[in-house]
């Protein structure tokens, strides 16, 4: 017996045990979505344009087919045979699969879910935000978390100089470089590198690149060293809720 004959059964069921692999983990998927109409159809057409790729990630398809029938009061009948939905769902499902970042896939779907609450209406930045969102990264969306998560307003509360109604304003109001970096990054995140005044420039200066925050101008046309969340960074953290990143 030649050593082709030795090699050729064992490489034939290989090649049967991945099928049967294949077809277990599809026979898997198609049972799970058998109770959603609207699942059932956004896995056909996943399973019809990236077959290749779902095998190697199974978890990730089956996490985001589940996400879907949480949600049937956003992935209703009407919206899910729509072709702005398919257009989004090709889109967005193709840097769900292959986002390394478990967060960063949760912040996708979550802006996904958005796109689908109004209507996967073409006013709806699905694009940008998912773009923004590819270049952001742990780092620099954890500075950017700031903002929304409420560290701003416990500091100003603990300044003893505002009222309760005042807080909620000002703490929508721009902060300097200096309030943002040394106290409240430096001391309420532990992110000690941001009592360097430079380095505060610097990472700002890439999220407003980002176009995610601002610098404001004062009256007389000059930029500040204060910033805020601009209108398209209000919008994207809203949709993308990052959580832990």
């Amino acid at each position: 017996m030649n050593l082709r004959s030795l090699l050729k059964p064992k490489v034939a069921q290989q090649d049967l045990d991945l099928e049967i692999s294949k077809r277990s983990f599809i026979s898997s998927v198609d049972a799970l979505v058998a109770g959603s109409a609207e699942a059932a159809l956004a896995w056909g057409l996943i399973k019809t344009l990236f077959g290749a790729h779902l095998e190697v990630r199974k978890e990730r398809t089956i996490n985001f087919l589940k996400k879907i029938i949480d949600n049937p009061e956003i992935f209703t009948e009407k919206i899910v045979n729509s072709e702005e939905f398919r257009d989004g769902l090709i889109f967005t499902f193709e840097k769900y699969l292959f986002e390394r970042n478990k967060i960063k896939r949760d912040a996708i779907f979550n802006i996904f879910k958005g796109y689908a609450k109004k209507g996967c209406s073409n006013d709806f930045k699905l694009e940008k935000f998912l773009h923004t969102l590819s270049l952001l990264t742990e780092y620099e969306a954890k500075v950017l978390k700031i903002f929304v998560d409420g560290s701003i307003y416990k500091w100003l509360e603990e300044q003893k100089i505002y009222s309760n109604e005042e807080l909620v304003t000002e703490s929508k109001r721009p902060l300097n470089v200096y309030q943002l970096g040394k106290y409240i990054l430096s001391q309420k995140v532990d992110m000690n590198e941001f009592e360097d005044e430079e380095y505060c420039y610097e990472v700002f200066n890439s999220l407003i690149n980002l176009g995610v925050i601002t610098q404001t101008v004062d009256t007389m046309g000059v930029v500040t060293n204060s910033y805020k969340l601009s209108s398209f960074g209000d919008e994207f953290v809203k949709y993308a809720t990052m959580g832990d990143l």
